[in-house]
């Protein structure tokens, strides 16, 4: 499952977790520690198994041969050798590949899911739709494909809620070789 930092994607792992019970999320440990420790008591207290991203990849791949659902926040900047740059909003951005590596691989479905707050209700809404791609030989080719897809769902729900996205993180921080930077 991907998703980025739209409505309360804690909420939606929280949700998610209750209703599949074998959610496990990527996670990166907060500079500090106090915040670290409120969100991985969040986490816990929902059920959700996290793996951070330091963690032996061994661990994802135990959890896909358990039938565990795999979470990825997608919508972050990442090094160049975790990604590849894919267009979001027409700039490059480097996006993590790991996800579509992973489905690749082990020829499982990605699913895409978000939240929205909905004034009128005061409720959040979920939303599931699977990442629709072809196996093909190329596998460099494929992982880029399933990378723009779930980039471009992300793009889609961003134009749609505006306000419900997380716009503080530097999304463009690495920039292609020559190109001046954005920040």
């Amino acid at each position: 499952m991907v998703t980025g930092h739209i409505g309360n994607w804690e909420m939606l792992g929280a949700g998610l977790q209750r209703h599949f019970q074998k959610l496990v999320a990527l996670a990166y440990k907060q500079e500090n520690k106090k915040i670290n420790q409120i969100l991985k008591n969040i986490r816990n207290a929902s059920g959700i198994e996290i793996i951070h991203h330091n963690d032996p990849t061994r661990n994802f791949v135990k959890a896909i041969k358990s039938h565990k659902i795999l979470a990825f926040l997608v919508d972050q900047n990442t090094i160049r050798k975790r990604g590849i740059f894919v267009d979001f909003f027409g700039i490059p951005a480097m996006t993590v590949t790991f996800p579509a590596k992973l489905a690749v691989k082990h020829k499982k479905p990605i699913i895409f899911a978000y939240t929205v707050f909905d004034e009128d209700t005061k409720t959040y809404n979920c939303f599931l739709s699977e990442i629709e791609y072809k196996q093909i030989d190329d596998e460099k080719k494929l992982i880029c494909e399933i990378t723009k897809a779930y980039t471009k769902k992300i793009e889609e729900v961003v134009k749609k809620y505006p306000d419900q996205y997380l716009w503080t993180h530097k999304r463009w921080r690495t920039r292609p070789k020559g190109e001046p930077p954005i920040y």
